[in-house]
């Protein structure tokens, strides 16, 4: 997909569809439910890893892939301390929060993807010959 609509597009569309898997597990029930919530959430994540890393050896060169390979290993840790306070009996709520942090990675990556858009298309003559 990165190499079809390129990885910013394609890192924010599959932050898309890991949040909706997030969201699944948070309101879902059943068989069906789990199945659809784990091929969304588990079945984006390494695409995402790779087209962050990606992304940010782009934007700020090969030095970024450590850093962010680094950041991706905290989130991986500290993730489940955060939740664990808060899970009593259920994972709902870990999985509302995992929605509502993903959503924001997504809200970001499109940010990105849109600002990077913007500063490729071509200036038009007239803003040109006015500087």
């Amino acid at each position: 997909m990165g190499h079809r609509v390129g990885p910013r597009t394609a890192l924010a569309a599959a932050l898309i569809t890991q949040a909706i898997g997030a969201g699944i597990a948070a309101v879902g029930a059943g068989p069906v439910a789990a199945l659809a919530a784990a091929a969304l959430f588990g079945g984006t994540f390494m695409g995402i890893t790779a087209l962050a890393i990606g992304v940010g050896v782009q934007m700020r060169g090969p030095s970024a892939a450590g850093p962010l390979t680094a950041i991706f290993g905290l989130g991986q840790m500290l993730g489940p301390l955060v939740v664990t306070p808060v899970l009593g009996s259920a994972y709902t709520v870990a999985f509302e929060i995992a929605a509502v942090v993903v959503t924001g990675a997504a809200v970001l990556a499109a940010i990105v993807d849109l600002r990077h858009r913007r500063g490729r298309k071509p200036r038009s003559a007239g803003a040109a010959a006015s500087r």
